[in-house]
């Protein structure tokens, strides 16, 4: 007798030649999935042991019990991925002990596993080769979603009201965002301020910021943006497929992760980074809410990772992040030596047995 997964076994076959023998070679997780999976399928299917299982799929087939198995994994909600690897399981099992079933049939009723697609960041030399092949009305848009960290949706909704290009910094706010408060703040490069001014002058505020062709009362639609945006790649010789083959290393989204990584790469703090994003912050917000004068400055010292017209972006965030990090060194060096000096009064004799003093 061998012990399968706690539920015996007629064969006295070697133990590598078991399932146990297929389970040594996964790793730990994918033992306790298959291990998970045989459980569900025995329980789903009403037997009681494998052995009962195997004399009646060796005289049936496993097809009826396979797809009841799999309509269970549905029913109680669990991801494509996690039946896909819960199947697999069973069926190294059923293959193992030489019982048949038509994988054809089967995979017609299978979900669809979800395609994990990855996303690049665009950074800023890839910026400026879209802004010099994207057609010239979704320029503005493609740049202001970039520096400004904002979503396809949320820049094709801003009116012109709704940038204020005369405060330092200039700055704009996003209505309706998926933020708790649904509406937030963004700070505007100085380069990118100057364009928008040209392109607001003598316009009406009520106008869309972006609008289409059919007038500046209509917002350009984000699918018309994302044909030009795939386009300029296409052009930029920057449109390449993922790993996964299904998506494209760019997105539209990839602009807003471009402002992301930018920020951080620069030495931004996080939490401010995310502030600017639209993040939900949950407990965290509700203990740290700076006001719009506070992330104004923190946004200032790292404006230039987010400047088009400058070269030497990296240095300014730098050398902001050293004098934070030497600013509050200092500090704790000074808190050390009061604990120190005060610890010395008590025992005059603290720096001999510390070994800072020969006598």
């Amino acid at each position: 007798m061998c012990v399968v997964l706690g539920v015996t076994s007629g064969s006295t076959q070697d133990l590598s030649l078991t399932y146990v023998g297929i389970l040594l070679v996964k790793a730990e997780k994918t033992r306790q999935a298959y291990t998970l999976g045989l459980r569900t399928f025995l329980r789903v299917n009403g037997f009681p042991d494998e052995d009962t299982a195997l004399k009646v799929m060796r005289r049936r087939g496993a097809d009826e019990y396979l797809l009841r198995f799999v309509s269970g994994l549905q029913s109680r909600g669990l991801a494509p991925k996690s039946i896909w690897l819960y199947l697999t399981g069973v069926r190294a099992w059923l293959e193992l002990h030489d019982v048949k079933y038509t994988a054809i049939k089967l995979r017609r009723f299978l979900p669809r596993k979800e395609v994990v697609k990855e996303t690049r960041p665009i950074r800023r030399n890839e910026v400026r080769l879209l802004l010099g092949a994207i057609h010239p009305s979704k320029k503005l848009a493609l740049w202001t979603m970039w520096a400004c960290g904002l979503r396809v949706q949320e820049c094709m909704n801003l009116r012109i009201r709704d940038l204020d290009l005369e405060s330092d910094p200039p700055r704009l706010y996003v209505q309706h965002s998926k933020t708790v408060s649904g509406r937030r703040i963004c700070f505007i490069p100085g380069d990118l301020a100057k364009a928008l001014k040209e392109h607001v002058r003598g316009r009406d505020p009520d106008d869309y910021l972006f609008p289409s062709e059919k007038g500046p009362g209509y917002k350009m639609h984000h699918n018309r943006f994302r044909e030009s945006f795939y386009g300029a790649l296409k052009r930029a010789g920057l449109l390449r497929r993922d790993a996964s083959g299904r998506g494209w290393i760019y997105s539209p989204h990839s602009l807003r992760r471009g402002f992301e990584t930018e920020l951080l790469s620069s030495g931004a703090p996080p939490i401010v980074v995310s502030i600017l994003m639209g993040h939900d912050l949950g407990v965290t917000q509700s203990y740290y809410k700076p006001t719009e004068r506070e992330l104004a400055e923190t946004w200032r010292k790292y404006e230039n990772s987010l400047r088009l017209d400058s070269e030497d972006l990296a240095p300014a965030g730098k050398v902001a992040m050293l004098e934070e990090r030497i600013e509050a060194l200092e500090e704790a060096l000074a808190t050390y030596e009061k604990i120190f000096n005060r610890l010395s009064q008590r025992d005059p004799m603290l720096l001999k047995k510390l070994g800072l003093r020969g006598d």
